[in-house]
């Protein structure tokens, strides 16, 4: 679980598309009424927060944030069962990854206050991927896996 002592009151990601955008909300709409305190909205603190993992140098970030109250807006939804990002067009790109490496870290490990610069990779069903940098400021839990490396 995230360090419940984290505090990210400014929390955002930010997704340099065409236009960029800030995402401060939380996707599920039921968070909205919690406090930061509360333990039940996805078994996590309020607010926007981050899981993830890393080894090898690399970094794979699971998040999921709004640009409006309620899923409304520009979203980048990775943790439920139909993970998706959806753009300022209303387009819906599937199976969203946003990965890094851990220099952005500082570590292979972290929980509690994280400023990343990330990569947010796009299917676009045709072969081919989209990438757009991702800035994120928020409370994240990053554990490090043990794998072989290449």
């Amino acid at each position: 679980m995230i360090d419940p002592s984290c505090a990210v009151p400014d929390a955002y990601v930010a997704i340099y598309d065409d236009p960029p955008v800030m995402l401060r909300y939380e996707f599920n709409s039921d968070c909205d009424q919690c406090s930061r305190s509360c333990s039940d909205c996805r078994a996590q603190p309020c607010g926007l927060w981050a899981q993830g993992v890393s080894g090898c140098g690399s970094l794979h970030l699971t998040l999921s944030a709004c640009s409006e109250p309620g899923g409304q807006g520009v979203c980048l939804d990775m943790t439920g069962s139909d993970p998706h990002y959806t753009d300022a067009a209303g387009k819906r790109w599937p199976m969203p990854q946003l990965l890094g490496d851990t220099n952005s870290t500082g570590s292979e490990q972290a929980n509690g206050a994280v400023d990343l610069n990330l990569d947010l990779s796009l299917p676009n069903g045709s072969g081919g991927t989209r990438h757009l940098p991702v800035t994120v400021h928020l409370c994240a839990l990053i554990e490090g896996v043990l794998v072989l490396c290449k």
